[in-house]
């Protein structure tokens, strides 16, 4: 699936023009993502995913 099929949903968010990568999955869990994964970062019960975006 595309970024932008992904975003489409959420109000206010646009990408640049030309950036539309393929998304081969999306996790929660840092450990797990690799190339072409989409990180969503989030409180948890004993960690912010917060912490881990450079």
């Amino acid at each position: 699936m595309r970024l932008s099929r992904l975003l489409s949903e959420v109000p206010g968010i646009q990408l640049p023009a030309g950036d539309d990568p393929v998304i081969q999955g999306v996790t929660d869990d840092s450990r797990k993502v690799g190339e072409g994964w989409l990180f969503v970062a989030r409180r948890g019960q004993n960690v912010d995913g917060h912490q881990y975006i450079p």
